[in-house]
């Protein structure tokens, strides 16, 4: 997620994401939300809900629910917490929400998306920036096919014949 996103979500959601200045040994939030920029209203929504959650919860600090780390696998939103007061009302709720309404947005654009696969990746996308998405990967593969071949040829290698990654 680009690093202006990021910050919108650091700085109105401090309590929830206050490890992304810890290190990594500590925390993975350090590398902030490893996802799309087309998921960020997903994750400002399950954020908002998971702050309500624990501002009505008496008995529960802000900062004992804290997220450790946000990222797509496999096409879907993972978000992990850390602490026993995650078990707060609405918390896990708020989580799951997130998780579906992801798996029916598209990470790139936010769009409506399905989950799509490319040369054995998974991500959920749009059928516009699906397009996109196998072009630039299209393009990047002939690009490491060339640069291979360059490198075997500054080896000595023979290339006449068909170089496959």
């Amino acid at each position: 997620m680009r690093e202006e996103l990021t910050q919108r979500l650091y700085d109105e959601f401090p309590d929830l994401y206050w490890q992304h200045t810890l290190p990594d040994s500590e925390s993975l939030m350090c590398y902030g939300f490893e996802c799309g920029d087309g998921w960020y209203d997903v994750l400002h929504e399950m954020s908002t809900k998971i702050k309500a959650a624990v501002d009505s919860t008496e008995d529960v600090e802000p900062r004992d629910v804290a997220v450790t780390q946000v990222k797509e696998k496999l096409g879907s939103l993972r978000v992990y917490m850390n602490g026993n007061k995650v078990n707060v009302d609405g918390v896990r709720q708020a989580i799951e929400d997130a998780s579906r309404r992801a798996a029916r947005t598209c990470e790139r654009c936010g769009g409506e998306g399905s989950l799509k696969k490319n040369h054995g990746w998974l991500t959920t996308l749009c059928d516009e920036c699906e397009e996109t998405w196998k072009a630039d990967w299209d393009r990047r593969l002939q690009v490491r096919q060339q640069r291979l071949k360059m490198l075997l040829k500054d080896l000595g290698v023979d290339t006449s014949e068909r170089v496959s990654l």
